[in-house]
């Protein structure tokens, strides 16, 4: 019984102390065609946990999924990925993904994928309002 106290216990100080911790997780996507700029974004999430943050990685790493499959199609596109992960001041810059050789039709692919997990991480935020909450993501 004891056991199962301690083990309790610690299991509790390492989670309140993991999400005690406060992030920022920024994602960029740069598309080329050709080697020219088509478009740029970078979305910087503040204040999350590092639960959070392994839920936004999740739905990237779908993103990747179906970008890996795309390249070397004798395309024009090259789709580049880039994350970095700032954690009570900790730095983690995650090295950039490049995919290249992308149709139009891969890029739309993509494209839809990146959307369909946004629409996702949306939803959680509204499933949160639904609970009462104020604010859906970090503290």
């Amino acid at each position: 019984m004891n056991k199962k106290i301690l083990i309790s216990a610690v299991t509790m100080l390492f989670a309140s102390g993991v999400y005690a911790q406060t992030c920022d997780h920024s994602l960029g996507m740069k598309v080329t065609y050709e080697g020219k700029p088509v478009v740029e974004n970078q979305l910087t999430y503040h204040g999350f946990n590092p639960a959070e943050v392994a839920i936004v990685q999740k739905k990237g790493k779908s993103i990747l999924d179906v970008a890996s499959k795309q390249q070397d199609k004798k395309g024009g596109y090259a789709v580049e990925f880039k994350e970095t992960v700032t954690c009570d001041g900790k730095v983690t810059d995650n090295p950039a993904i490049v995919v290249e050789g992308v149709t139009i039709q891969g890029m739309s692919k993509i494209l839809r994928e990146a959307s369909k997990q946004e629409q996702a991480l949306i939803k959680l935020g509204e499933d949160e309002a639904a609970k009462g909450k104020k604010k859906a993501w970090g503290k």
